[in-house]
């Protein structure tokens, strides 16, 4: 193996070099993140080795189809793209699935000013006005109106540019929460500097996409974009940041340092990841609730690893 990558990733992470240099294929070694200040954030590191090209696992991570693994309650996904008016022709909402149900039942309740969904007060007043005819076809209308008008926010001027959730019950502004936890994240703000600088100044040079998922029994609905930075080393890094979620954290992103290795003639990648979320779960912020949190986190995580991993070796 190259020893710089693993000095790379030793240099900034929780991992100890001996720790990383041993790892092996299908192993991933794991570490929580301390509680921060910030009462609403958590995070968790992860590390593993894959016998596939840096090529290969970056363009993956870019845009990977989860919805062929059910465990991960992705029911739909696409990509946007930066010019045009963004596609949201797949959205479709069953309301027989569970967790749809409680989504309606959400849209429902929402008030112009109170809503248990993360909206502003135009989004919510929106709402309002359909609760009459939730219907499906109601539902992929409206949804896809909010949706647009959030994608065009963001691509004009990033986090800044986005509506705060004011018909929350405390107005939420997602820059704000991204700010919070890079403060306490001293470290991999420095190393990924770069890429933080361009979703601040260039928020539409990157991979966009839309999820509709499950979060904790209720469908919710995402908008994120992938940004990638190479580096002088030949090693890549990408930041997925999910910029708008409907409900169950605010905001959320996972960073990423990929650096090309070799086993004997195989070329192989050592992979990094930080995840770094913004909960809305009132009952998680406490220090024993928000360890529970991270140890739900971390075991989520590695189970998106080993379906990523699956996927790889089938492509």
């Amino acid at each position: 193996m190259r020893a710089g990558g693993t000095q790379e990733i030793e240099a900034f992470s929780s991992f100890e070099l001996e720790a990383i240099q041993k790892i092996k294929p299908g192993e991933i070694l794991t570490a929580k993140g301390r509680l921060m200040d910030f009462q609403r954030g958590i995070s968790s590191e992860t590390c593993f080795l894959v016998a596939h090209s840096l090529e290969k696992v970056a363009e993956r991570i870019t845009f990977w189809d989860q919805t062929p693994y059910a465990d991960l309650g992705i029911f739909i996904q696409g990509k946007l793209a930066s010019e045009g008016e963004p596609d949201f022709s797949k959205l479709s909402f069953i309301p027989s699935l569970r967790p749809v149900a409680k989504f309606i039942d959400k849209m429902k309740d929402t008030r112009a000013n109170e809503s248990a969904l993360h909206l502003s007060t135009s989004e919510a007043t929106q709402i309002v006005a359909k609760q009459g005819s939730l219907d499906a076809s109601t539902m992929n209308q409206l949804w896809s109106s909010i949706l647009a008008r959030r994608f065009s926010s963001y691509q004009s001027g990033g986090l800044k540019a986005l509506a705060a959730f004011d018909a929350c019950k405390s107005a939420v502004h997602v820059g704000e929460e991204v700010d919070a936890i890079l403060a306490e994240q001293p470290g991999v703000a420095k190393k990924f500097k770069a890429l933080f600088e361009k979703i601040k100044t260039t928020p539409y040079d990157g991979s966009h996409y839309w999820q509709l998922q499950s979060v904790d029994g209720t469908a919710v609905l995402v908008l994120g974009t992938v940004y990638k930075n190479e580096l002088s080393n030949g090693g890549v890094q990408l930041i997925d940041l999910q910029w708008y979620v409907t409900s169950g954290y605010y905001a959320a992103f996972t960073c990423y340092e990929l650096h090309p290795l070799e086993m004997g003639r195989t070329a192989a990648t050592l992979i990094w990841r930080g995840d770094y979320t913004s909960i809305s779960m009132k009952q998680m912020r406490k220090g024993v609730e928000r360890m529970f949190s991270v140890n739900v986190m971390i075991q989520e995580v590695k189970k998106s690893i080993r379906f990523f991993l699956e996927d790889l070796g089938k492509r």
